[in-house]
């Protein structure tokens, strides 16, 4: 199989008795270069002296074909460059894939070039003399191969935290990366193994992850394409056709939406493709150890575009990783070792999919500031109020409301203040959302009244309900007369959803004073009535003695069957971790280029003084706390920016 380029020299081929011959116009009166079998490439037919002569439009894909088909070129240009060392040659390199048992001796001479630094110069001078390799523009060879060291640093911190090891039934089972806020992509054939669908995934401990760094998850079975039986036999497809609806690729759905922390690899545009040369890096658990990422170079798979193979620092465990290019964006995913040689999935093969569920997964970022400047309020440690609220807003999720309840009583630190960060993230959506906040003015105050008028507030107008809220004893006919009252308040309200396109959020500040029993009743009847619409949700500050009426969960997890639950936000206290976090949102948001680990230093002097208890600081310290974080970031951040 030949690929041929006219530029910047013509490139000839004569048809002489049957056979093809290649011809380089700058070498014209040379022996000609039979090639048997030269596929067909767009052309232009010449006249020269009787011959038909084409110009092709093709380049060759890699230096190893093009060395198997320009042999005399190649030994040209490899002259042209090997400086003082006059044994380096073609032949020799060929002699030397032979005694080394090369499985093919063309792609051992392109990596010995490589080894030796001649890989780019050797390039050059093959396209001086007629034959193209790979990228036209030396300038796209390099980003071909270069990773740009001002975005490697801060990549290769991201790296650290976006990647992950993938656990089956408590064993290592291979690695993974996020690719959402809750999903993570990996290799089938890591968790073929787990038969009831469920997995751990291992996330590095130390950033702002705190020490939860293992969060269960779910495989998606839309999104698995099995790897090929030969492959699992050791034995792979020698074309194309035996991989056809074989991707080996698996996403799973996090308990918790942990990229929404530590950020997700991005996707390719849904144009890209892999070269060979295409310089790699690996992001992997190898033996199930965190021992950072490696390099590597890919090249193509004779007659196969649909698995890749290169060379890097893998090991078992490694199954999964992401392979990210020089874009910093996701090229492919290690598969395994087949002998000496190490395979990658390009992801173009899933892409479509994989973008159509991340863009699903999608939630509003978490806030650093509730109007996005230093002048607002800045948000500290409630990442799970923000997980639970997308969960809550994603179409047919079963969380139905969010408890934030506060582990010392008689504080009311914190409260409103969620209240406040919770409107302001669903009045990002305002045709979507409809907030309805409600306060207690008075421990006697009926609770259904108080949800029409806030309703009203909001633009919306509902039948009260009828029934006897003012009674000061709870008996079986008061009882079931709430409770229809409730229910009948609550379907007319559900009638203002328009079918599901709008969302109706209720709000409860907490009541210092507390409430008398028959208001805590017509509360927990509203509760349990709401919780059972699809297009209402409510979400309590405070009021600890109310009931739940429906499990209650400690993490946000995102399911669309079994029991509805609410989601339970313990305040009291905060760690370190949540500071990185914050420093690292408002860090990426002003726009500061700091160096690596930047965030830790910033967060450990925001705490210098504080008293801690194994790592956690109470809330009455986090306004101290807020005070120099805000003006730290004051003093980095660009005036314009920061105003």
């Amino acid at each position: 199989m030949g690929k041929y380029c006219k530029h910047p020299y013509k490139l000839l081929s004569s048809k002489i008795g049957g056979r093809t011959a290649l011809h380089n116009s700058s070498i014209w009166k040379r022996n000609p270069v039979e090639i048997d079998g030269m596929r067909d490439c767009a052309s232009v037919i010449l006249g020269f002296g009787g011959l038909e002569i084409t110009v092709s439009t093709e380049t060759c894909d890699s230096i190893a074909e093009a060395i198997e088909i320009y042999r005399p070129e190649s030994e040209a240009a490899l002259l042209a460059v090997r400086g003082s060392d006059q044994r380096l040659t073609i032949a020799g390199l060929l002699v030397g894939a032979e005694y080394s048992a090369a499985p093919d001796p063309y792609e051992f001479v392109e990596e010995q070039l490589a080894n030796l630094g001649l890989d780019i110069p050797f390039i050059e001078a093959m396209r001086a003399r007629g034959v193209s390799i790979g990228p036209d523009d030396p300038i796209d060879i390099l980003q071909q191969t270069n990773f740009d060291d001002k975005q490697l640093v801060p990549f290769l911190s991201r790296a650290g935290r976006q990647k992950c090891r993938i656990d089956v039934k408590g064993e290592v089972a291979g690695s993974g990366c996020l690719v959402g806020p809750s999903l993570v992509l990996t290799a089938w054939h890591v968790i073929r193994s787990a038969d009831d669908g469920r997995v751990q995934v291992r996330f590095r401990s130390s950033d702002s992850l705190g020490a939860n760094a293992l969060i269960n998850g779910s495989i998606i079975d839309a999104l698995t394409s099995q790897c090929t039986p030969e492959e699992l036999d050791g034995k792979p497809p020698t074309d194309d056709a035996g991989y056809d609806g074989f991707n080996d690729v698996a996403v799973i759905r996090l308990d918790s939406a942990v990229g929404t922390r530590v950020g997700f690899l991005d996707l390719p545009s849904p144009d890209h493709m892999l070269r060979t040369n295409d310089d790699v890096c690996l992001m992997h658990f190898p033996n199930g150890g965190d021992e950072g990422v490696t390099f590597s170079r890919v090249r193509k798979i004779r007659r196969i575009t649909k698995r890749w193979k290169y060379r890097p620092g893998a090991m078992p465990g490694s199954s999964g990783g992401p392979c990210v290019n020089t874009k910093y964006v996701l090229a492919g995913i290690h598969q395994g070792a087949w002998g000496r040689e190490k395979r990658l999935v390009p992801t173009r093969l899933f892409l479509e999919q994989l973008a159509t569920a991340v863009a699903n997964d999608k939630v509003p970022p978490t806030p650093w500031s509730l109007n996005d400047s230093l002048d607002g309020q800045l948000v500290l440690g409630r990442d799970l109020l923000f997980e639970a609220l997308a969960s809550a807003n994603r179409p047919g999720s079963r969380t139905r409301g969010i408890r934030i309840k506060r582990t010392n009583l008689s504080s009311e630190t914190g409260l409103n203040f969620s209240l406040d960060a919770v409107t302001a993230v669903l009045a990002r959506e305002p045709k979507r959302n409809v907030t309805v906040r409600i306060s207690f003015e008075g421990r006697d105050e009926a609770i259904f009244p108080l949800i029409v008028r806030g309703l009203a507030s909001a633009g919306h107008d509902v039948t009260p309900p009828l029934g006897r809220p003012g009674a000061d004893h709870v008996d079986t006919t008061l009882e079931a007369s709430v409770n229809e009252a409730a229910r009948m308040l609550v379907a007319n309200i559900e009638s203002l959803s328009d079918n599901g396109g709008r969302r109706i959020w209720f709000l409860f500040e907490n009541a210092p004073g507390g409430i008398r029993d028959v208001v805590r009743y017509q509360f927990e009847a509203f509760f349990a009535a709401v919780v059972n619409q699809p297009n209402l949700r409510i979400i309590i500050a405070g009021f600890e003695t109310i009931s739940t009426p429906v499990p209650e969960e400690n993490t946000a997890r995102y399911i669309e069957s079994g029991p509805v639950h609410v989601v339970v936000d313990y305040m009291g206290e905060f760690t370190k971790s949540d500071i990185v976090t914050l420093f690292r949102r408002a860090g990426e948001a002003l726009r500061l280029e700091r160096a690596p680990g930047w965030t830790e230093d910033e967060a450990g002097d925001a705490v210098r003084g504080l008293t801690e208890t194994n790592g956690r600081y109470d809330l009455r310290v986090i306004e101290t706390v807020i005070d120099r974080v805000r003006a730290r970031l004051r003093q980095l951040a660009p005036t314009e920016t920061a105003s």
